[in-house]
């Protein structure tokens, strides 16, 4: 139903404690977002990413690198950040590090340290940086609180506070536009994802993604570069879940389970004989890997699908996923998002429809293999 102008005019006319009640809820948001700035925004830094010419052929920045003196590092990519406790250790992803062979962290102070690699994840793309003891014993660190990202709802407000193009300390604002979105980057899937209408671009990454309490409850990543409204945000679960083994171990053990498939369409469903469109069906199955120990299995290649006149890589009599434990699986977003929640060594059951008929496959799952 449309409400036109005249109608709201209307209304406030009509029931002035209307207009005072929004008047007063805009004047409580504009005192309240300068007040959460200057709360967290001595939190932010700017992240310098720098290649030593020495180096040029080493690859990505290894851990523990720190700056040669052989020669001047040359600046080749700026990102965001923010500090995650008293020790130094500064929060950020993976992709604003990659390529470099040392790092500079500027807080919006106009201090600037560097700092050292001592985790990464490429599959979470989170990295953790340490400080080098100057900035510790000189600098005030204020660690931002990780908040609950389970509790999150579509539609809450949330902040960014990052550096856009290297404009340092900058901040902006929207909603929660859904939640535990898949996006796949370079051949992964980053399950468990937060979709926001927040404003970020290239220098985002790695800054902090707000409520209105000034907990991190994501950290920006990415964003579509032809729909500016459609950018996404790493949990904050995910985080307090990878950023402590990160610090002790340098490494995150990712959880696998080894398949790929692909959703249930109607036109598939049609050609295997379901009745609803629902579930993952198998497309390949990697050897040796849980999935494959359990007995998963992709079809036989004799009974591939063709589907609107060319080869689907869908075997007619490929397993189809419709379950996991006690959830169903309606689509991989499902798959995924439950496998993302558990860890190495969980048992998980996974039932599926083979031939028309409904098995239970117990699957053991692993630490995802490296490469």
């Amino acid at each position: 139903m449309l409400i036109s102008l005249s109608t709201t005019i209307f209304c406030i006319l009509h029931h002035p404690q209307l207009a005072l009640s929004t008047k007063t809820n805009v004047m409580v948001e504009d005192s309240l977002l300068p007040l959460l700035y200057n709360r967290t925004q001595d939190s932010v830094v700017l992240i310098t990413t720098k290649v030593n010419p020495v180096y040029l052929h080493r690859g990505p920045l290894a851990t523990g690198t720190s700056a040669s003196s052989e020669s001047i590092d040359v600046p080749v990519a700026r990102g965001s950040g923010f500090v995650y406790d008293k020790e130094g250790h500064i929060i950020t992803n993976y992709h604003v590090l990659q390529g470099g062979t040392s790092v500079d962290v500027r807080f919006m102070d106009g201090n600037s340290y560097s700092a050292r690699l001592i985790g990464k994840d490429p599959y979470s793309d989170l990295a953790v940086l340490q400080l080098d003891p100057l900035a510790i014993y000189n600098q005030r660190l204020i660690p931002l609180s990780l908040g609950n990202s389970s509790l999150l709802k579509v539609g809450q407000h949330a902040v960014a506070i990052g550096n856009p193009l290297g404009f340092s300390g900058t901040m902006t604002e929207g909603i929660i536009s859904q939640l535990n979105a898949i996006i796949p980057v370079g051949g992964i899937y980053h399950a468990r994802m937060i979709q926001i209408d927040v404003p970020t671009t290239h220098g985002n990454s790695g800054g902090p993604l707000l409520n209105l309490d000034g907990q991190v409850i994501g950290i920006t990543e990415l964003g579509l570069p032809q729909v500016g409204f459609l950018n996404f945000a790493i949990p904050a679960d995910k985080v307090a879940k990878v950023v402590p083994q990160l610090i002790s171990n340098g490494t995150y053990k990712n959880v696998w389970l080894g398949i790929s498939g692909t959703d249930v369409t109607p036109d598939i469903a049609k050609a295997v004989g379901l009745n609803q469109a629902k579930g993952v069906i198998v497309i390949y199955v990697t050897p040796d890997s849980p999935a494959y120990t359990a007995g998963v299995r992709s079809g036989n290649n004799e009974n591939r699908l063709m589907l609107y006149g060319s080869d689907s890589n869908i075997n007619s009599d490929a397993d189809i996923v419709v379950g996991i434990d006690d959830k169903q699986v309606r689509q991989q977003g499902d798959l995924l998002n439950y496998i993302d929640s558990k860890s190495p060594g969980d048992q998980v059951t996974l039932k599926v429809v083979r031939n028309k008929l409904i098995l239970d496959l117990r699957a053991v799952l692993t630490e995802r293999p490296s490469g």
